[in-house]
């Protein structure tokens, strides 16, 4: 008689209540029927549109019970080999365990791990273990997150091959002029997946009416109070604002800078059609400390 494996029951349990909260979050989910270290094929959706990047997940069930949060949530082994198959992949790659019994789960993602591959090759290890922290549970809510993580980290790839495309040494003055334009529509489809601008029948890109009044409320009003200020500085100051409060993302995902850097650009160039040398303070800021002071600003009243 043919027997059924506990564990063969257990994983596919896991695996389907993780699709579950998948489709929960509106995405596309495809099993792979063979086993390569990835058992979930997932392809998130914004705003009826299918993400150019899918997020990878391997799923592990236990029937361990593991609701006792005064007990450490059992490791998960990965082989060397695997890890070094994920660190070439442009996608994104989710470990989720789930504990079948009580239907919860966590989530950690390996290539958050500080693991040098090669190191550990030299070293003779074979596999490595993967914790998951009571912090990273796996729920709808958290779905959302990672595929905004996925998302913008997949757009801030992206935009980084076509800058790196561009060179003044370019034989094809077409050929960069393509690459441009490239650049420019990726950074559009990330700024419709926020929400800041629409595009119409003809294809033409403006400003959704609730992020212009936005913007407008924060570039008619004085973006800082602090002396010797510049106008470009401000001027950037109000844009930045703008796009961090009033971004859709949840509060743990952080909008790539590259990605903020081009947005904020594109912004001031759909909204003056000649950018003043006075107003391109932006470019020359440090992104990074501008960022910091304007997460601890307080929110437009």
């Amino acid at each position: 008689m043919t027997r059924r494996p506990d564990q063969h029951v257990i994983g596919e349990q896991a695996a389907a209540a993780v699709r579950l909260i998948w489709n929960e979050q509106g995405a596309s989910v495809d099993e792979i029927c063979k086993d390569y270290g990835e058992d979930l094929l997932v392809k998130t959706c914004i705003r009826g549109r299918v993400d150019p990047r899918p997020i990878w997940v391997q799923v592990k069930g236990t029937k361990r019970n593991c609701i006792d949060e005064s007990q450490k949530l059992p490791s998960v082994k990965i082989t060397l080999r695997q890890l070094i198959r994920w660190s070439r992949f442009d996608d994104m790659v989710i470990v989720v365990l789930w504990d079948v019994a009580n239907k919860t789960g966590w989530y950690a993602i390996p290539g958050d791990m500080d693991l040098n591959p090669t190191e550990l090759q030299q070293y003779g290890k074979k596999n490595i273990y993967l914790d998951f922290s009571r912090d990273q549970q796996f729920n709808a809510e958290t779905a959302d997150e990672l595929a905004w993580t996925a998302r913008l980290h997949a757009a801030g790839k992206l935009i980084d091959s076509r800058r790196h495309g561009l060179s003044p040494d370019e034989a094809s003055i077409k050929a960069e002029k393509q690459l441009q334009d490239e650049l420019v529509l990726q950074i559009f489809d990330i700024m419709h997946d926020l929400g800041f601008v629409d595009v119409d029948d003809a294809g033409i890109a403006h400003f959704d009416n609730e992020f212009r009044k936005k913007l407008q409320h924060r570039m008619t009003r004085k973006a800082s109070q602090e002396s010797g200020i510049t106008p470009g500085a401000a001027l950037d100051t109000g844009i930045l604002v703008t796009i961090l409060q009033h971004s859709p993302t949840p509060n743990s995902t952080m909008i790539p800078l590259n990605v903020l850097y081009y947005i904020a650009f594109l912004i001031k160039s759909m909204t003056f059609k000649d950018l003043p040398d006075a107003w391109d303070g932006f470019l020359t800021s440090d992104i990074n400390d501008l960022r910091d002071h304007l997460s601890q600003a307080p929110a437009d009243p």
